[in-house]
């Protein structure tokens, strides 16, 4: 019985080296008091490693926890990004569709009556009617605005894509009519520097 139990310690502190723990070496003929004493801190190290697994199994569970949570708060996000995608297409064909029909009503009217009418409207939208009717009917709305509107409506056009792009370069005095007042300010500059 002994013998026995002399292989099972051997066997047992081969396996906890290979967990890289420092055992004690077992000699092979042991006394009874010493067999004890090796089993006493087998016994330690058992209940450390016990330890240790039920730390790991908890950290284990903390992880799966927020692992859970970030797979919903994505699973979220998702959902609201795919609403949002949705919103933004539907509100995009309604925009295109009032469009479309704005654009039909200002080719049934006569220049003359529409121009006035696109004087008071968003340059974006006015752009949008500009880039969808003929040529000619464009030529005959900016003849009848006022010159005022139809420079800033062709340099809108014709130069920039956006209305942010063009309210930051008129800020900067680059188009009409903030160029026009930085050319006055420029020249009064030059006039009062001769004086």
């Amino acid at each position: 019985m002994r013998i026995v139990f002399i292989y099972f310690l051997i066997s047992i502190s081969q396996i906890f080296k290979a967990f890289g723990e420092d055992l004690p070496t077992i000699p092979k003929e042991l006394t009874a008091s010493e067999a004890l004493k090796i089993r006493e801190e087998l016994q330690l190290i058992k209940i450390d490693i016990e330890q240790k697994i039920v730390k790991l199994e908890e950290a284990k569970k903390s992880y799966d926890l927020a692992k859970n949570d970030v797979e919903v708060r994505i699973k979220k996000i998702e959902e609201e990004k795919r609403l949002l995608d949705e919103t933004l297409q539907k509100e995009k064909k309604l925009k295109e569709d009032r469009v479309k029909e704005a654009v039909e009503f200002v080719s049934k009217m006569e220049p003359r009556k529409v121009a006035p009418v696109l004087e008071s409207m968003d340059r974006d939208l006015v752009i949008a009617l500009f880039s969808r009717l003929p040529s000619r009917q464009v030529t005959k709305l900016l003849e009848n605005t006022s010159p005022a509107k139809a420079t800033q409506f062709l340099e809108y056009y014709t130069r920039i894509r956006s209305g942010r792009e063009f309210e930051m370069l008129r800020e900067l005095g680059l188009c009409s009519p903030a160029k026009e007042k930085n050319e006055e300010k420029g020249k009064q500059t030059s006039e009062s520097a001769k004086q």
